[in-house]
């Protein structure tokens, strides 16, 4: 539950409605069905492991987070062959491991764009534009709580980590200390870094608390929590009337959620568009990457100078965008190119301040936050 709770709390900059949410659900089956084979090792859950290549095919077409499944099958295969040299597994376990990370790269071909696909992907992740300008590419900022629950889940890994090479199970510790790199380099792999290792970290502390109260006595307060543990373990893990029974208590407990009709406000100026959408929504507007998004989401018809899609947009429109927007040497030159009549952006853009004294435009609302300018 606390490593759930943190992992949650992690993940979190991710929980949106955009295709990578398949990347996580998809990732979360491969390794499941990979972590069964290596605790069984039987020929059923070996056949069972080869329905990720029609899983690879589907995954590639709904989001370019397939490449996620190719890593952790390479990181299989490295580790078993580790293993296997160390003599607690066979190399034809690392064999068949690299034999499946073959197939589900071939078949991630399977796809409108072939292996330009991939091409696409590759210059994307080492666009340095891309990794400068926008702020998921980056580094994790460890001020935020989503990235401090990272970082206490992140040291407990690295610590089980150590635990698990000291025991030869390299593969998962391989997992570990893999996509906790990748994660510090760009704080848009912590989701992913959530999804392959928290189980693995839940089972490593499981295995300290054990071994921690293996001594107590029955009547202790700990022997007491143990009894109940080992009583309702069976039942968590298959199905039963547990985790409905949970879910039904959180649900009686307070009022409940509404389903959003709309973005929310908080992020997103709602308010102004609905009452200017005659204003906005058939005009040449200048606004932010991510209102842009909105913006087309309302009226799938609207083409906005950017939106959130940085890797097609590149980065010489990106550049002009934020030249404009800090109000650069050339920003005139760039806004009287592009013939915006309609600006929306939060108001401490420096933009808005030269747009404010400028009598081509006048201030149609101020919302404090939010500004909407319309030219003259």
């Amino acid at each position: 539950m606390v490593v759930s709770l943190l992992g949650v709390g992690a993940a979190s900059m991710h929980f949106l409605a955009r295709p990578h949410v398949f990347t996580l659900l998809f990732l979360s089956i491969a390794v499941w069905m990979i972590d069964i084979d290596r605790k069984q090792m039987s020929v059923r859950s070996a056949r069972r492991l080869w329905l990720l290549i029609p899983l690879t095919i589907v995954w590639t077409n709904l989001h370019g987070g397939f490449l996620a499944l190719i890593a952790v099958l390479g990181l299989t295969t490295l580790g078993t062959a580790v293993e296997a040299w160390l003599g607690t597994r066979d190399f034809r376990h690392a064999a068949r491991y690299a034999a499946l990370a073959m197939a589900c790269s071939a078949s991630s071909l399977v796809n409108p764009y072939g292996y330009h696909l991939h091409l696409h992907v590759a210059e994307y992740l080492r666009s340095d534009w891309i990794r400068n300008t926008i702020q998921e590419f980056q580094s994790p900022i460890f001020r935020n709580e989503n990235v401090l629950q990272f970082e206490a889940l992140m040291v407990i890994g690295l610590i089980a980590a150590g635990a698990l090479f000291k025991r030869r199970q390299i593969v998962e510790g391989l997992w570990i200390v893999y996509f906790a790199h990748m994660s510090l380099g760009s704080a848009r792999h912590i989701p992913i870094f959530v999804t392959v290792c928290a189980p693995v970290i839940a089972a490593e502390i499981s295995g300290w608390w054990r071994t921690w109260t293996e001594g107590t006595k029955k009547s202790s307060l700990l022997g007491i929590v143990n009894q109940m543990s080992s009583e309702l373990a069976p039942s968590f893990q298959r199905i039963s009337a547990w985790p409905f029974l949970l879910v039904g208590t959180l649900a009686v407990m307070g009022a409940p959620i509404k389903w959003p009709t709309d973005f929310p406000a908080v992020v997103f100026p709602v308010k102004m568009v609905h009452q200017h959408e005659a204003q906005i929504l058939n005009a040449r507007v200048l606004t932010t990457d991510q209102w842009g998004d909105y913006l087309i989401y309302l009226n799938p018809q609207q083409k906005v100078y950017v939106d959130g899609r940085s890797d097609f947009y590149g980065p010489e429109i990106g550049n002009q965008y934020l030249r404009l927007t800090g109000g650069q040497w050339d920003w005139k030159q760039i806004m009287k190119k592009n013939g915006f009549t309609s600006v929306l952006l939060p108001t401490e853009v420096p933009l808005v301040q030269l747009l404010k004294s400028d009598s081509e435009w006048r201030v149609e609302e101020d919302s404090g936050k939010t500004i909407l300018l319309v030219r003259r």
